[in-house]
């Protein structure tokens, strides 16, 4: 007898074949985004950006997003730069725009990527291209630790509610920020098996209530489906 197909939502985009992945093995996921990134195009930022390429330093991203909107403004220019990323989709972008020989260093979350430069560099300071509703966590480890962050805010996140059936098997969460959209016009409920990208987004979904989280290992989304795949194939 056929298996019931198990409904999914993910708050954020997933490349299609991703979806046609887990649909393979009778996963249905509706892709549903609770954030939507704009990069900030002001006269300033692109100043600040192009005053970065000009220095010699240690840089740091900690999305793609981030990378993007660097990238676009990079034309010919090849700064000299040690790059430290979060997650392994933001290390390979970075590589691909600026040259592996760049890439210095990742981690799966800012807070370990933050000890990794304070044990590698021992650094006086580094430009950190971010957005506006990035965490905490890096910056301020490395500003305990007497390293001055210069900090280029380069695109916005913006949240985007929605009001979903709760009759979906499980739900992805990718973000803090797309925890905080779903849960602005929406509940879980018990029967519901919650993913999570990473530590800094369970943190936030714990905030929210007592339910079970499953916490992916490394960060990323095609990560996230192998993760769900495995669950239900238990």
């Amino acid at each position: 007898m056929e298996k019931n197909k198990i409904r999914l939502l993910s708050t954020a985009r997933l490349p299609r074949a991703l979806v046609d992945d887990a649909a393979a093995e009778n996963i249905d996921i509706t892709v549903l985004p609770f954030i939507e990134t704009e990069a900030i195009g002001s006269t300033e930022i692109q100043q600040e950006i192009d005053n970065a390429f000009l220095l010699s330093s240690i840089v740091v991203f900690t999305s793609q997003n981030a990378v993007k909107v660097v990238a676009d403004t990079k034309e010919e220019q090849q700064p000299d730069w040690l790059i430290y990323c979060v997650g392994e989709k933001t290390t390979e972008l970075a590589a691909s725009v600026f040259g592996e020989n760049m890439i210095a260093g990742t981690a799966n979350n800012a807070a370990s990527l933050a000890e990794i430069i304070l044990e590698e560099q021992e650094p006086d300071e580094i430009i950190f291209f971010s957005g506006t509703s990035r965490m905490d966590d890096l910056p301020e480890i490395l500003e305990k630790n007497g390293v001055l962050v210069n900090e280029i805010n380069v695109y916005h996140t913006v949240t985007v509610p929605h009001r979903v059936q709760n009759d979906f098997d499980g739900l992805l969460f990718f973000s803090p920020s797309a925890v905080d959209g779903f849960f602005r016009h929406n509940k879980i409920n018990s029967a519901q098996t919650i993913f999570s990208t990473g530590p800094t987004t369970t943190a936030s979904l714990e905030k929210k209530g007592k339910f079970e989280i499953i916490t992916c290992r490394k960060t990323g989304k095609a990560e996230m489906i192998g993760e769900v795949m495995k669950f239900y194939n238990r």
